[in-house]
């Protein structure tokens, strides 16, 4: 949580920059290209001090604008819950975008309060309504993207059931961060309001660090125009920020999309230093932000070299929960050391299944013998890794073991997230009845192919031979990098092994799991088995089969 320090800025603002509403724009010098603004606001009950507060500075918010950019657009979404009981009306109030001045005043004190006193509210419904390019109308393409959040009330997370018994929530900070970044990206800026509890604190400070943005707090209704003001200004900095030492880098078009998502902000005297050897706190940002995992803050930390003030704390404590980063024999987690090549396509391999073993190795430092083999491979496949990659590899035939750049390290993540669809433009519908993830069909087979379609799948397979069972599944709505899919394995009706995620994970919609006999030789005896699979926690397929 940031707490507004200093808001000299904004009284400024507030001072030189109020006219009176319906009088024309004074022409400033632009400082920042084009901007698409949302204002998404809770209008319960408790917000209506507020949102009176917003009504009645509308001209100064429009200037603020104005003082930033001649060309903006500015949309509204006022949210309560859905299912209420007895029922909020309305529950969405949407305003779409218009760069016309009147019009946004009139759109501000449209907004109505009403309902509320039950905690958690719409918030995730109504950050992906405000983004699906339908409801505000299209976002325009090229431009700054900013969402300003107001609420006092944590998100009702999936799984969660409405007030009426029937209404669903479908939605978690993953899916509003992915869509986010879908929009070249969206940046989303929470303004905490009056006695705002720390799961709203919490919810809100995640979806800012997942999509770039920062949180503010207004404590009390009088310092909404300051803190609006300076909100505004802090995000138009943002999203017109670049890095002067990137500029005809090798590197430039993967960093400059990252450093938009907030991935990397670079360092405090401007620059991004894309050459210098990425650390292993840095790293941990790095991918937990690319794969949309929030930040974790447990009271006890797990290494000792990473204290609760340490400022990778949560993204390190993320990634080894996720288990993509672990600590040393020591019990520390060495923040500060270098990430290499290999222990990030080890990273990578691991979080997809991308893994390959071929005849003949790719790379004459990187043989059958070593530890990176099959997840070098793996990256290679997928094309992750490329041949020739003069910027990446040390050399046509060598990898190179050695400490990844900021940039080498940008470059990956930035291949993998195109590799698992995490660019594509197109935003889910945001409603309660969107697709959620399903499974549509099933398959047992004892080998895959070279994408990972199962070889002569069936229902009955030899005992003699079979030391390797795979699960092939297809699959719909699910969140490239999020291990929704696990699968239950099952002998004589009883359970055979833990439950395990996806091994081989593809864009395409469809993934594969196995499980295979720990000792080399042996075989699974015959009888009668079935695997059930779950998308999240819901039984979606059973498919019996039997070894003779």
């Amino acid at each position: 949580m940031k707490h507004l320090v200093s808001t000299l800025l904004g009284v400024l603002l507030v001072v030189s920059l109020l006219i009176p509403a319906g009088a024309p724009l004074p022409v400033q010098a632009e400082s920042a290209g084009a901007i698409d603004l949302v204002f998404c606001i809770d209008t319960t009950s408790s917000m209506d001090d507020y949102i009176q507060q917003v009504k009645d500075q509308a001209v100064m918010i429009i200037n603020t604008l104005a003082a930033q950019t001649s060309d903006f657009r500015i949309g509204l979404v006022g949210f309560r819950d859905i299912g209420s009981n007895p029922p909020d009306d309305p529950i969405f109030q949407d305003y779409p975008f218009t760069s016309d001045v009147n019009a946004i005043i009139a759109n501000i004190n449209a907004l109505t309060t009403d309902g509320g006193g039950d905690g958690p509210e719409a918030v995730y419904e109504a950050l992906l309504r405000a983004m699906d390019n339908v409801t505000l109308g299209p976002w325009r393409n090229g431009v700054g993207k900013i969402i300003i959040l107001m609420g006092d009330a944590e998100p009702h997370e999936k799984g969660d059931i409405a007030e009426d018994g029937a209404s669903p929530y479908l939605y978690t900070v993953s899916d509003v961060a992915t869509v986010a970044q879908n929009l070249d990206p969206a940046h989303i800026f929470p303004v905490l309001t009056g006695g705002f509890s720390d799961a709203a604190k919490e919810s809100f400070t995640q979806l800012a660090t997942l999509t770039g943005g920062q949180v503010f707090t207004a404590d009390e209704a009088s310092k909404v125009p300051e803190v609006i003001a300076s909100v505004i200004s802090t995000a138009v900095a943002v999203v017109s920020r670049v890095f002067p030492d990137i500029s005809g880098h090798w590197a430039q078009v993967e960093l400059e999309k990252l450093s938009k998502i907030g991935i990397l902000k670079g360092f405090p005297d401007g620059l991004f230093k894309p050459d210098q050897d990425i650390t292993r706190a840095q790293f941990a940002k790095v991918i937990t932000i690319a794969l949309r995992i929030p930040e974790a803050k447990p009271a006890s930390p797990t290494f000792p070299d990473v204290p609760a003030n340490h400022w990778a704390f949560g993204y390190i404590e993320a990634a080894a929960g996720r288990g993509l980063l672990q600590g040393f024999p020591d019990g520390r987690f060495h923040p500060e050391d270098p990430v290499s090549k290999p222990q990030i396509a080890k990273i990578i391999s691991q979080e997809n299944g991308w893994t390959a073993s071929p005849a003949t190795p790719s790379f004459s430092d990187i043989g059958k013998d070593n530890w990176a083999f099959s997840f070098v491979e793996g990256n290679l496949k997928m094309g992750i890794l490329r041949k020739p990659d003069p910027h990446i590899n040390q050399s046509d035939t060598t990898f190179g073991d050695v400490p990844a750049t900021r940039a080498q390290a940008c470059v990956l993540v930035y291949r993998m997230m195109e590799a698992t669809g995490a660019f594509e433009t197109a935003p889910p519908t945001p409603s309660p009845t969107a697709t959620v993830l399903r499974i549509t069909e099933a398959k047992i087979c004892t080998q895959l192919d070279a994408d990972n379609q199962p070889v002569d799948p069936g229902a009955s397979f030899s005992a003699s031979t079979t030391s390797k069972l795979y699960c092939w599944l297809a699959y719909t709505g699910a969140i490239p990098n999020k291990s929704e899919l696990t699968v239950h394995w099952y002998y004589a009706g009883e359970q055979i092994t833990e439950p395990t995620t996806v091994q081989a994970k593809q864009a395409n919609g469809t993934a594969a799991f196995h499980i295979e006999m720990a000792d080399a030789g042996s075989t699974f005896p015959a009888g009668e088995y079935k695997a059930e699979l779950y998308a999240g926690s819901t039984l979606a397929i059973t498919v019996p089969f039997t070894l003779n």
